[in-house]
């Protein structure tokens, strides 16, 4: 990320994956959170989705990135851009939010995190399917990344 108004972000504020629409020069976040513990309604509020506040003697934005991109910051209705290349855009106030579908049923079922309605949860396995499967998405991030993404995260 860039900015937000006046403030800055460190560069550990980074979007996973930013699906940049050149014609209109902006950004929809996705953010992925791929584990399956600690993941339920009220701890992932705690954990991230705390409002944002400022360190650096009020210079820099400090929170979690889904407490970021669910706009828990303060009531500047100035836009939040990310770098990109060489670039700065605009990020969507949509967002998509991956997780697993196990987290994803349970907050069906137990109630879900407060995230705003302009975050979309997917779920991650939903994601694979739509791409054909185990095969051809591990082919599309062997591709991408040169690693077994879906390996590692469903053993």
């Amino acid at each position: 990320l860039a900015s937000y108004g006046s403030l800055r972000f460190d560069g550990a504020s980074r979007i996973d994956v930013a699906l940049v629409n050149d014609s209109s020069s902006k950004v929809m976040a996705c953010e992925a959170k791929l584990g399956v513990d600690r993941l339920g309604a009220r701890e992932f509020d705690s954990r991230f989705l705390a409002p944002c506040c400022t360190s650096h003697q009020g210079t820099r934005v400090r929170g979690s990135m889904p407490a970021i991109l669910d706009r828990k910051l303060s009531a500047s209705n100035a836009p939040l851009l990310a770098r990109v290349d060489d670039r700065e855009l605009e990020v969507e106030p949509t967002w998509i939010l991956v997780v697993r579908l196990r987290v994803a049923e349970r907050w069906i079922r137990r109630g879900r995190p407060d995230l705003s309605r302009r975050c979309h949860v997917v779920p991650f396995e939903d994601l694979v399917a739509a791409y054909g499967g185990r095969d051809p998405f591990n082919a599309l991030v062997r591709e991408l990344l040169d690693v077994d993404y879906f390996g590692a995260w469903l053993i």
